[in-house]
């Protein structure tokens, strides 16, 4: 084996030839070389590869020795290469200059001596790396093809890889796309949702307004009713005071003219009930047109019960003689019954009555009646001798109570209750006559016909 880096040619001795190697084929292509023959022929190649670059060095040193030999011809001096070789050291005596001396004359003269085997060297030389060539370039073909067969798988993978990459990308890409579809989706319903519940609510407020609208028409409507039945009632009250005095002023023409004496103060107590029925004429107008009739209203009932509660308490008591009636609350005086027939219900006249005096009282008139003296030295007494005696002089109703309670006992006999049926005189004019009940007979014989 040529295992060793050839030396320097010896002078006067042949190129050595270069070693034949047989041609081994290479075994048929497996998932890859056997191992064993593998190692074989990569032992074989890096060999062959060493006594490559070893005819490649010799090839070089021929080279070197033509150029020496032609600078010798040409009489030139040694290369300055040569002798720095031989002498390194810089501090050279003189007995070492001559001994280089000698050694580059004997290798001037090795050198003209091996110049003369040079062609012979050389193309042995140049056949030697040829065919080293060829046997190197023929080991490397399998290795090169498996090199390429890898390479190519290599490439094959790393073409898969990118396409796995690219497909991964890809459906990355896509699953992206989807969620943000998915959830611009979503985000259309939640929206579409978030619409419908905003239009629902909305709906759902005007529907309740609109119900609140309709049930505040309602309550207006009822309460516009309601104040308006009671401004009726309250007209007819007037009506019904109107006639009462009418009956009172025909009565008492009546006792006029059998001789009765009225004195002053029946007419200044007449003034008074015309002012206070003009001035509820006057409230009664003007509380048709504005809120103000509710309250006053409200004033009034709460002053109906008020006296009616006093008139239920009261007990009145004869305070000149002490054999007067006692009239209590629980038992009706004799006369009402009667009254009640041709002016309807006593206590509801009576009650009216002192509603519209408390509502169209102001507020300080008992101050001004103390100060007018109408109840000086009255102020101790109970509230039963106040309504009893005092009450006509300011009240309708309790003028009524009080002479109805009276007029009971005017009766013949001074029974409360008639042994017979007390017929009617008839009327004494034709004013008398006019407030009198028709017999109901023509209506009832214009009706079946």
């Amino acid at each position: 084996m040529y295992n060793s880096r050839p030396t320097m040619l010896q002078p006067g001795a042949p190129a050595p030839l270069p070693q034949q190697f047989p041609h081994t084929s290479v075994p048929p292509s497996d998932p890859f070389f056997q191992r064993p023959w593998l190692k074989e022929h990569l032992a074989n190649l890096l060999q062959n590869a060493a006594l490559l670059r070893s005819v490649g060095d010799e090839l070089e040193a021929l080279q070197t020795m033509q150029a020496l030999s032609t600078d010798l011809e040409r009489g030139s001096k040694v290369p300055e290469v040569l002798i720095n070789e031989s002498a390194p050291d810089t501090r050279i005596s003189d007995l070492e200059i001559k001994s280089k001396t000698d050694h580059n004359e004997l290798l001037i003269k090795t050198v003209q001596e091996s110049c003369k085997l040079w062609p012979s060297s050389a193309s042995l030389a140049i056949q030697a790396a040829r065919k080293l060539k060829n046997v190197v370039e023929l080991q490397l073909q399998p290795l090169q093809e498996a090199l390429d067969g890898k390479a190519a798988a290599v490439a094959k993978l790393t073409l898969k890889r990118q396409k796995l990459l690219r497909n991964r990308k890809w459906r990355t890409r896509k699953r992206r796309r989807i969620a943000e579809a998915l959830r611009k989706e979503r985000d259309r319903y939640e929206e579409a949702d978030r619409e419908a519940d905003e239009w629902r609510a909305k709906e759902i407020a005007k529907s309740i307004a609109k119900r609140k609208m309709e049930k505040m028409k309602i309550l207006a409507d009822k309460k516009a009713k309601e104040e308006k039945a009671r401004l009726q009632q309250a007209m007819e009250m007037v009506v019904i005071v109107e006639k009462l005095q009418e009956l009172r002023a025909l009565r008492v023409a009546k006792l006029k003219k059998q001789g009765r004496f009225f004195p002053e103060e029946d007419d200044q107590f007449m003034d008074r009930v015309r002012a206070a029925v003009a001035e509820e004429e006057r409230q009664a107008a003007a509380a048709a047109n504005t809120s103000a009739a509710a309250t006053a209203i409200l004033n009034a009932e709460e002053a109906r019960k008020v006296a009616i509660g006093l008139a239920n308490s009261s007990r009145v008591v004869d305070l000149e003689d002490g054999k007067g009636p006692l009239i209590s609350s629980t038992v009706p005086p004799l006369g009402i019954a009667d009254d009640q027939d041709l002016f309807g219900n006593i206590d509801d006249l009576s009650a009216k009555a002192d509603n519209t005096k408390v509502r169209d009282r102001p507020p300080k008139v008992d101050q001004e009646k103390k100060s007018s003296g109408l109840l000086e030295g009255y102020e101790g007494l109970p509230v039963e001798f106040h309504h009893y005696y005092l009450g006509s002089s300011y009240n309708m109703g309790t003028l009524i109570e009080v002479r109805q309670g009276w007029d009971a006992f005017i009766m013949p006999g001074g029974s409360r209750i008639p042994q017979h049926w007390v017929e009617a005189p008839q009327p004494s004019d034709a004013v008398w006559a006019s407030y009198l009940v028709k017999p109901k007979t023509k209506n009832r014989r214009r009706r079946t016909e």
